[in-house]
Parts: structure tokens; C-alpha cells; sequence
């Protein structure tokens, strides 16, 4: 990958190239990296991928009468007021939208009880409108209290054993209220219920992967915990239940204290503060860029970072001692897929142009105008009139892929009535069609049909025959999808527990691309274990993601009626752009080279270069 990132791209297929050949066996990695090498037409600039860069800060020092003398963890409630930890003077504060100090809630020298003395507190979370936890580093403790400073429970004391700590530090919930905190002098994770019940302990002290050392932050994103491995140097991944999984951020991080998942949950980005600076990381990319520009202080140390609604970014410094807002500078980047998908030269010297406009995620961009659009023929632009692509049909296409394998047939009824509720949600003038599929073989089961497609059900228990399994099915489906007068969608019922050889033959991204620009989005109902298998979830979300559909756990029929409406107003964001040319006879056979921009928003979109041979005329 280092080749690749340095610019040698030739270079870094050949290597890849030459990795496999010597034994590439993890299925997954090969198919992870290869969506790295050859992803083409990369809807963004690695070097100005992120959505905002921060820069103008100004300082929140409370007032002149509560200087902050080392500002650890903060909350921002619903009115952007601030919850302030100080780690050095043991105190809460809370500050005003604007900055301005109100009250202390938690000081030395309001309550001399013993349980109230808050000692290096480190991190707080609310847990629910009225109540927050404290991590009360230098007492080996959590606290939950109320916003006035009442102690409603205490989690934990010092000591070694399972249910004690030694420095807790970061917090997260879960959606049932259960409270998972790092406990750094430990070197492990530990979850309790709401109650303050020890139900999850897990992590080993080590320098080695899968070890922990001085853990700090942590968030449960996507059924997994994320924690700022900071003695170790890097982000270590567990599942829910406590299981290593990899680590990541190794090459670039010194110290990492907190993480935070990018606001597009579909988006593989983190933000993630390091001993001098706050980075946001693509895993996809594998690329990083600081957040900030050149407008922070010299000496610079982030201990908690948050934003707020309006977007703004809080960061509580330990250089400068105090809360530093940084107001986002929105940047022209090219994050728009643009691409030609035909040229049209029946009436040459008038030209049209089918264009293809998605974001980064793959996801089209409909209700774009003739201002978004630049066209240029041999460098020089072109007036030019928008047309739309397509009627604006609403009966519906579909081709359903239906699994056979063992665990489908276990769970037949259940799949039964998954058929049902799909099938019934589409109307009577609607097309239909399915494959049935096991690890090896695929059979066409139905033609489409208009008036009987209930009776399509019983294709979907029909044994499997045929070809090699999943990539060519896919492939063949979107092939016998293309079809203008309806509107077209494929759906798969996969019901888990694949093994890797069923994904080898067909590149996903590929397949997902081809379904993209026919406009065949796929929808995934996946009744398998939940969450879903990784590697499943890898190649299911991808194919979904990019092309434009979508990945569901089946729950009842509104999940089957879901996708039918979703599939009936999909829009593939593609426009038709109407121009005439120069004609030209002693130029016929020519190649002129056309390219098409789009500008939307704070987005851009350039496309490779396409173009076409001058007819003869």
C-alpha cells in the first residue's frame, strides 16, 4: 500500500499482483485491497476528502474567576451549555452557549463529604435527560448524578478484581443504558448494567495485538467497541461481547485519547484525538488528514473533542487551558462520480450525452439543473440543454435471488413468509422473477410474469442447478434487469453462514458498479444471525452501498413493503445533456474528446475524459 499512496500506482498492482500469486488466501483482505487498487473513477481527492477543516478558534476560559487550569472531559447539552471536568482542580462547572461560567456543580469546597470530592475526574456522559456519569479517575470510580450534583449511585472502587479499578477513564453506553469504562491501570474494559451490576469484563494488559495498555476513550459504533489503545499506540476493534477483532492507526498515532465515529453512518471515517492533534481516518482509504488548519496554538495537547449542532468544534486543551471552539470552513472538493455513460450520435451533428452523478458513498444526486452542469468538447465549452433521462415509470422490475443453503432450508417457513410478505406487497402490473441459489449452483426458477406472482412463492423452495454461484448470478440478474419501461431492482434473501469460497468468483465492486450504471439497485433482506457474520456484512453492504440500494435485517412485512416503495422512487441520478456539435466532413473518423463537470453545493465532479469518432457525413 505504500507504493500506492506515494503515487507509484503501476507499481502497487504489480506488487499486489505478485502477493497473490505467492498466497493470497484471505479471501476477504484480497477483496478489501482490491477495492482499494482498482477502484476506478474515486469519487474524492485524497487530499481533501473530509467535509470541513477546521480553523478560527476562539478560547472558553469561563471567566477570570474559574480559570480552567487543565480541562479534561465536557458534555454540550440540548441548549449548547457545557458540563466542564477540571482533571486539576476536581471540579464540574457548567458554562453558558456563550461561554460564560454559571456555576460550579461538583467543588472541593461546596460539600467536604467524602463520597462528593471528585478527585482527576476524567470523562462525562449523559445517561439520560437529568442524569450523567463521571469517571473519577483518582478515586477509582464512576459516578452517576444528577445536573445539580447529587450522587445517584457509585460504580467501582480500587482494587485489582473484576468490578474494581485502577484510573477509569473512558465511558459509553449502550442502547439499553448498560455503561462500558475503560479501566486504564487495569488494562481492560468492563460493562455495567444501569444498576451498577458487573456483566462484561474484558482486554489483557500487553504490548502485543490484541492486548490493551493504558486504554483511554471508547464508543460502541455498529455493535463493535472502538478504544483508544493509548500505551500501545493505536485503535483496537472488539465485538460486543468482548472478542479482539484488529487493530488500526499503528503507523500514524502516538498517544490516541478519545474516538469518534464520522457523522454518515455509512462511512468507514473516524475522527481521532493524538497527543498534538485531532486526525479524521478513512479505513477504506487507509487515508489520514489533521482537522485543523495552521490556526492552533504552538504548544497544543486535546483532551476531549465534541461538535455541536450548528457544527462546531470543541476541544478541551490542556496547552492552552481552556475549551477552544473551531468554527468548519466548508472547501470545494472533488467528492461527486461523474460519468459518461453513452453517447448518442444517431443525429449527429446533435449529441446526447447519458451522465451518471453519485456522491462518494455511490448514492445518486438527483434534481440537479442546467447550473450544476459544464460540458467540454476538445477543451471548449459548449452551450448545452439538460434533459431528463428517463419517464418517471412506477411499475417495478424485480428479480429475486433466493439462498439454498443448509440454514436456509432449516428456517424454510420462516423464508416462506418472508416470500409471502414480499410478494404481496408488489401490484398486479409489477414484473417478477427468481433465482434460486446454494454455495456452488444457481437456477432460474420463474420467468416474469404480470398477473400470477404470488405463485412465484413456491419458486423460492426450488433445488438449486447450474453454474458457479453468487458473482455471475448477480451479473446475470442486472443483465435481464435492463429493461427502460419499468423501473428495476434486485433483491437478495440470504439467510447467512456462507463460506468464503462463495464470494471468489466475481468481484463485488465490480458487479456493484455494473448494477449502478444500468440503474439496477440491490436490496439485501438478511435473515441470518444479527449482528451479521463480518466477512457477510463486508460484501453485502458494499454490493448494497454501492449500488444504490440497501442492507435490511428482515423483521415483518414492513420491511418487504419498505424496499417495494423504495425501489418504486428510486432515482439513479442520471440526466441526459443535449448539444450540437461542429460539422465537419474532412475531420470524419476523428476522435473529439468530450468531458462533463458538475458543480453542487460545497461538491465537485470532474469525469474521465469520454468522447467519440466524427461520423461520416
Amino acid at each position: 500500500m505504500s507504493f500506492y499512496k506515494a503515487g507509484y500506482v503501476a507499481s502497487a498492482l504489480q506488487e499486489w499482483e505478485n502477493i497473490i500469486k505467492l498466497g493470497g488466501q484471505d479471501s476477504y483482505l484480497v477483496q478489501k485491497i482490491n477495492n482499494i487498487l482498482y477502484l476506478e473513477g474515486r469519487a474524492y481527492n485524497f487530499n481533501l476528502y473530509t467535509d470541513y477543516i477546521f480553523q478560527n478558534s476562539w478560547p472558553l476560559k469561563a471567566s477570570l474567576l474559574q480559570q480552567f487550569a487543565h480541562p479534561s472531559g465536557f458534555y454540550i447539552d440540548e441548549k449548547n451549555g457545557i458540563f466542564a471536568l477540571d482533571f486539576a482542580k476536581n471540579t464540574l462547572c457548567y458554562l453558558d452557549a456563550n461561554g460564560n461560567f454559571q456555576k460550579n456543580i461538583i467543588a472541593p469546597l461546596l460539600d467536604l463529604s467524602a463520597n462528593s470530592i471528585i478527585q482527576n475526574p476524567y470523562e462525562i456522559i449523559a445517561s439520560g435527560p437529568n442524569t450523567f456519569y463521571i469517571s473519577d479517575f483518582g478515586n477509582d470510580r464512576v459516578l452517576k448524578i444528577s445536573p445539580s450534583g447529587e450522587i445517584l449511585n457509585i460504580i467501582g472502587s480500587r482494587g485489582f478484581k473484576e468490578g474494581l479499578f485502577l484510573g477509569p477513564e473512558g465511558m459509553c453506553l449502550d442502547e439499553y443504558g448498560n455503561i462500558f469504562i475503560t479501566d486504564s491501570g487495569n488494562c481492560r474494559v468492563q460493562g455495567f448494567t444501569a444498576e451498577g451490576e458487573l456483566m462484561l469484563v474484558f482486554g489483557r494488559k500487553g504490548r502485543r495485538t490484541g492486548e490493551l495498555f493504558l486504554p483511554a476513550g471508547i464508543i460502541l459504533h455498529k455493535n463493535r467497541f472502538y478504544i483508544a489503545n493509548k500505551g500501545n499506540n493505536c485503535i483496537s476493534i472488539f465485538s460486543r461481547y468482548g472478542e479482539f477483532i484488529e487493530n488500526f492507526g499503528d503507523d500514524f498515532l502516538s498517544a490516541p485519547m478519545r474516538i469518534m465515529p464520522y457523522p454518515e453512518n455509512s462511512r468507514d471515517i473516524y475522527y481521532i484525538s493524538d497527543r498534538e492533534n485531532i486526525y479524521i481516518y478513512d479505513r477504506e482509504s487507509m487515508e489520514k488528514q489533521s482537522v485543523f488548519k495552521d490556526s492552533r496554538a504552538d504548544a497544543f495537547k486535546p483532551n476531549s473533542f465534541a461538535f455541536d449542532k450548528t457544527g462546531l468544534l470543541y476541544v478541551s486543551d490542556a496547552a492552552t487551558r481552556s475549551i477552544n471552539l473551531y468554527s468548519p470552513v466548508k472547501k470545494i472538493y472533488v467528492n461527486l462520480n461523474v460519468q459518461t455513460e453513452n453517447i448518442y450520435l444517431r443525429d449527429f451533428p446533435l449529441i446526447t450525452l447519458s451522465v451518471s452523478v453519485r456522491d462518494r458513498d455511490g448514492n445518486p444526486q438527483p434534481g440537479l439543473n442546467e447550473k450544476n452542469f459544464f460540458l467540454l468538447e476538445e477543451n471548449q465549452e459548449c452551450p448545452f440543454r439538460l434533459l431528463a433521462p428517463h419517464e418517471n415509470y412506477s411499475n417495478l422490475r424485480v428479480t429475486v435471488l433466493a439462498e439454498r443453503s443448509d440454514e436456509f432450508i432449516k428456517r424454510l417457513p420462516e423464508f416462506r413468509d418472508i416470500a409471502n410478505d414480499f410478494f404481496s406487497s408488489l401490484d398486479p402490473d409489477d414484473q417478477a422473477q427468481v433465482f434460486s441459489f446454494s454455495g456452488k449452483k444457481y437456477k432460474k426458477e420463474t420467468v416474469f410474469n404480470n398477473s400470477i406472482l404470488k405463485n412465484i412463492e413456491a419458486a423460492v423452495t426450488g433445488r438449486a442447478e447450474g453454474e458457479p454461484v453468487i458473482g455471475p448470478l448477480l451479473r446475470k440478474a442486472v443483465e435481464e434487469s435492463i429493461k427502460l419501461d419499468y423501473r428495476t431492482a434486485i433483491v437478495i434473501l440470504a439467510a447467512g453462514l456462507y463460506s468464503e469460497h462463495n464470494f471468489n468468483p466475481e468481484n463485488f465492486h465490480e458487479v456493484a458498479r455494473f448494477a449502478a450504471h444500468n440503474a439496477v439497485p440491490v436490496y439485501i433482506i438478511y435473515s441470518g444471525r444479527e449482528p451479521a457474520d463480518e466477512k457477510e456484512q463486508y460484501y453485502f453492504k458494499t454490493l448494497a452501498r454501492l449500488s444504490g440500494g440497501g442492507f435490511f435485517f428482515y423483521k415483518n412485512r414492513s420491511t418487504a413493503a419498505g424496499i417495494i416503495n423504495q425501489a418504486r422512487k428510486f432515482d439513479p441520478g442520471w440526466y441526459q445533456i443535449q448539444y450540437t456539435s461542429v460539422r465537419d466532413r474532412k475531420r470524419a473518423g476523428v476522435f473529439r474528446e468530450l468531458q462533463v463537470k458538475v458543480n453542487y453545493k460545497n461538491f465537485t465532479g470532474i469525469d474521465n475524459k469520454a468522447g467519440y469518432p466524427v461520423p461520416d457525413q
